[in-house]
């Protein structure tokens, strides 16, 4: 990957001057990347006051600030949801480009004592390897999940403390989102 410098960025009305993004082969870095030919973060989507996702219709909505999207930078947030496994919370980061949910097996090992794990496979997101398993327990409210889990191997010391995965909202079978950057939730049908 490489960073580099772009004049003006604009994802719908959202337009970001003197952005700073990296560019890298897709293909290369995941194997979830197939025929994607960039990707729109945080830092531009938080912009919006909401967003929402139709991903049966293939459609993206924004609801800008004030009728702006002239809004402060993203400050590094995201959107947090609390997942429960066998009733041992666990912290996500909601991502919209992820298909399933990511939890770094080293910050979960400690609270996975009596799990039943059933392994499916391998899987490699960029440079990092996961064991795909089902984990049966596993639930957002009162929705429980039987969804396809990474367990994401090796050292976690570069990721921000308290942050124990990834969810990507497709894996609640989601057809429908909405990112609410005002209130800081994720609300999906």
């Amino acid at each position: 990957m490489e960073w580099a410098r772009f004049p003006e960025v604009q994802a719908g009305p959202i337009v970001a001057v003197d952005a700073r993004m990296m560019v890298a082969d897709l293909n290369q870095y995941s194997e979830f990347a197939k025929d994607i030919v960039a990707v729109v973060g945080l830092d531009l989507l938080s912009r919006c006051q909401r967003v929402r996702i139709d991903y049966e219709a293939k459609l993206i909505a924004f609801e800008v600030r004030n009728g702006t999207s002239q809004a402060p930078p993203f400050e590094g947030k995201g959107i947090f949801v609390t997942l429960m496994l066998q009733d041992q919370p666990v912290q996500l980061l909601v991502d919209t480009g992820f298909q399933e949910i990511a939890l770094f097996e080293e910050r979960l090992r400690p609270r996975m004592h009596g799990v039943d794990v059933q392994q499916l496979g391998h899987a490699r997101i960029g440079s990092l390897v996961a064991d795909a398993v089902r984990l049966p327990g596993l639930r957002l409210g009162s929705v429980a999940s039987n969804s396809r889990v990474l367990l994401v191997r090796g050292a976690t010391e570069a990721v921000p403390s308290g942050l124990d995965g990834y969810l990507g909202p497709r894996a609640l079978g989601a057809k429908r989102i909405e990112l609410d950057f005002a209130s800081m939730m994720l609300r999906w049908q």
